[in-house]
């Protein structure tokens, strides 16, 4: 049951044929508490986003949900597509915090870039950070309980606020990862660290 959530159908691509049997996702945004929430009733990845987050499947059905001060990310969603909250159009202005479903292992290419805004997001279940996903974000802390964790080339660059890192495993961290993250003084890993790059702190307290 659904109830008020409004529904969008997610294409699914195979061998360039695009199907429209695929999974149904709904979103609603509650305009009084400024909350856009998703769920799907099976798991699925939130579809990629093209240029910046105006152009996502939600944003172009309902523009009031680029008012949004909190996105919650519900059961069975695995992954926060490519691009899916970018702000570089001023998509998403206002949001600060982000509540994703122990589902959610993996967050696409650019799905948070240039939220200055954003603060919170729990990563505990993730374990894939893809290229850019948070960079020039507003984060302060970032908790990584998985012991596999992958985090892409620049994902978190010029995060001016970010203070601290825990995380209990890396399977790889990319070129630029945490640069200019100027407030950046603990990075903890409970784990051997794999091989890094020169850069990867460059810039970093």
């Amino acid at each position: 049951d659904y109830g008020n959530f409004e529904l969008f159908v997610i294409n699914t691509q195979n061998n360039g044929l695009i199907t429209m049997n695929a999974l149904p996702v709904a979103f609603k945004y509650d305009s009084e508490t400024q909350t856009l929430s998703f769920k799907a009733s099976e798991p699925c990845a939130l579809p990629d986003t093209v240029s910046n987050g105006t152009r996502s499947d939600w944003y172009k059905l309902n523009k009031e949900v680029g008012n949004a001060s909190t996105v919650i990310i519900g059961d069975n969603i695995t992954k926060i597509g490519n691009l899916n909250f970018d702000n570089r159009k001023s998509s998403y202005p206002n949001l600060k915090n982000v509540v994703l479903a122990p589902s959610v292992k993996m967050i696409g290419r650019s799905a948070f870039y240039e939220l200055s805004a954003l603060e919170t997001i729990n990563l505990e279940s993730v374990t894939s950070i893809d290229q850019a996903s948070f960079a020039e974000s507003g984060l302060k802390a970032l908790n990584f309980n998985q012991s596999d964790v992958s985090i892409g080339v620049n994902a978190f660059a010029d995060c001016e606020s970010l203070e601290t890192v825990n995380v209990k495993g890396l399977t790889y961290i990319g070129e630029s990862a945490f640069e200019s993250c100027s407030k950046l003084t603990s990075f903890t890993c409970d784990s051997t660290i794999p091989q890094l790059s020169s850069a990867v702190f460059k810039g970093c307290s």
